[in-house]
């Protein structure tokens, strides 16, 4: 990790140049689009990957630094960036189809420049400032589509969810500049445990629980703050507005639901769908009572999670091979020894959670306490970023008479009554 690199972080948590590109990012995506100058491609889909009918097509983009203006993060030169929009046509049901045109949004994802570091258990990023973006959108059918209704239906929907697509871009590029630049690298236990945050059950209560272990990794607390920071600059928050702006945000209100956050809620809410957790269990469990039941199931979770994060750092650390024969030098592999440890030593921390289900969850309860609240404090601090809000005549001759410095937005008393 290039430790020296973290002193150009602004008190934010914001590093400068970011938020611009961010902006400048989007313009130059959705110009891209509507001029014709992003490449159109349109996909095969089979249908039977599909629950519902649909199309796929793509924007491809490659945005170079002199589109950006300051090309630089900090100091990281991004020399240029490339960005798929992706987009799927799907005939929904009734009551899938969108009811705003911000339910296009499907996300979106930073690709990293990578390589196995197998001697040592972990991936090296290395970008050299080559940044690669994908933003998804979802559409509901509406009929025979070409590519100028492909491109309409995009420019249309960039420019409606603008301010949740430059909070994104800012997202995306953050995680370019933290994970390609400033970490340089990251350990097979800690991605294994991040890409095991991917699996769902059906049971909300569930899926939200390992839904926040995935929002306090520090790979996405990383960004937090920027993405906020994006957005207040798309809406041109000053500082007056600032604490109304905060308090209805998304990722404020996220973290405000992390934090508070319990162990004995989980079980509370489990304990409403007892009935029907139940059917899925087998015959002997009827003698089982129902705070047995929850446990069972909660061991169940971890086990489940525990078996993503094996199948994920097996996928790490096995040699390529074809016809038996292996595609990698020995001189860059770590030995079958070495892999066996290194698997053992991370099958036993796992193992030891699944045998005591109460310390691992009331262990999340209190890390999930203490991220949200660092994050909170930390997204209080946006307020040096709005903009400068338009002097008041009146708050100007009261503050005249004012002797002695007083505080008047104390961050402290705002993220701890909200």
């Amino acid at each position: 990790m290039r430790i020296e690199r973290f002193k150009h972080f602004e008190a934010a948590g914001v590093p400068s140049g970011l938020v611009d590109m961010a902006t400048r990012l989007y313009a130059a995506i959705a110009e891209g689009i509507k001029s014709g100058e992003a490449e159109f491609e349109k996909e095969k889909v089979d249908p039977a990957e599909y629950k519902y009918p649909t199309e796929k097509a793509h924007f491809i983009i490659g945005v170079p630094a002199e589109k950006l203006g300051e090309s630089r993060i900090n100091d990281y030169e991004i020399k240029e960036i490339s960005v798929v929009v992706s987009s799927d046509y799907v005939d929904f049901p009734e009551e899938l189809r969108e009811k705003k045109p911000l339910d296009r949004f499907g996300g979106a994802g930073y690709g990293p420049n990578q390589h196995i570091d197998r001697k040592n258990f972990k991936t090296v990023f290395n970008d050299g400032g080559e940044v690669n973006i994908q933003v998804k959108l979802i559409f509901q059918n509406e009929g025979e589509m070409d590519e100028k209704k492909w491109r309409d239906i995009v420019c249309e929907t960039l420019s409606a969810t603008r301010t949740r697509i430059i909070s994104t871009l800012g997202h995306e590029l953050m995680h370019s500049y933290d994970v390609g630049y400033i970490k340089g690298s990251e350990g097979h236990r800690e991605t294994s445990k991040y890409n095991s945050y991917n699996i769902r059950t059906g049971n909300k209560a569930i899926d939200d629980f390992i839904y926040y272990l995935y929002y306090t990794t520090r790979c996405e607390s990383m960004v937090r703050n920027t993405e906020v920071a994006s957005a207040m600059d798309a809406q041109g928050i000053d500082q007056q507005r600032f604490s109304e702006y905060l308090s209805s945000n998304e990722t404020f209100k996220h973290l405000k639901t992390i934090r508070e956050w319990t162990y004995k809620g989980l079980r509370s809410k489990i304990m409403e769908d007892i009935d029907e957790i139940r059917k899925s269990f087998p015959e002997g469990a009827k003698e089982m009572s129902d705070e047995e039941v929850v446990t069972t199931l909660l061991q169940n979770v971890i086990h489940g999670l525990n078996t993503a994060t094996l199948d994920s750092l097996i996928d790490m650390i096995k040699t390529p091979s074809i016809f038996g024969m292996s595609l990698i030098d020995p001189e860059d592999d770590a030995t079958e020894e070495e892999k066996m440890a290194f698997m053992k030593s991370f099958a036993k921390e796992l193992r030891t959670d699944v045998l005591n289900p109460d310390r691992y969850f009331e262990k999340k309860e209190r890390y999930f306490r203490e991220t949200a609240e660092k994050l909170i404090k930390k997204l209080g601090k946006l307020y040096s970023l709005a903009k400068p809000s338009a002097p008041n005549p009146i708050h100007s001759k009261i503050n005249a008479r004012i002797k002695k410095e007083s505080r008047i937005f104390s961050w402290e008393s705002f993220w701890k009554k909200k």
